[in-house]
C-alpha cells in the first residue's frame, strides 16, 4: 500500500488558505488497484468569513499486465 500526505499554506494581503490532501492506492492483484483520496481547505478572507470545502474520492485502476492491450479508470466522488 502507497499512501501520500501533503498541506499548504498561502498567505497574500487580502486572505489565508489551507489545502490538505492525502491519497492511498493499494494494489488488490496484478490487475487492479484499489485508490482513495481526501481533500480539505480552509480560506479566510481580509473581512469577517472563512469557507471550508471537503471532498472524498474513491476508484479502481485496471491495467492487464498480460495484453497490456487497454488499462480502465473509474471513479465515485
Amino acid at each position: 500500500m502507497d499512501s501520500l500526505t501533503q498541506a499548504q499554506w498561502q498567505t497574500s494581503g487580502n486572505s489565508h488558505s489551507w489545502l490538505f490532501t492525502a491519497g492511498m492506492a493499494r494494489k488488490l492483484d496484478a490487475n487492479w488497484t484499489l485508490l482513495n483520496r481526501a481533500l480539505y481547505s480552509q480560506q479566510t478572507d481580509s473581512r469577517p468569513g472563512r469557507t471550508r470545502a471537503g471532498r472524498v474520492q474513491s476508484g479502481f485502476a485496471y491495467r492487464p499486465v498480460d495484453s497490456n492491450v487497454w488499462n480502465a479508470l473509474g471513479q465515485v466522488e
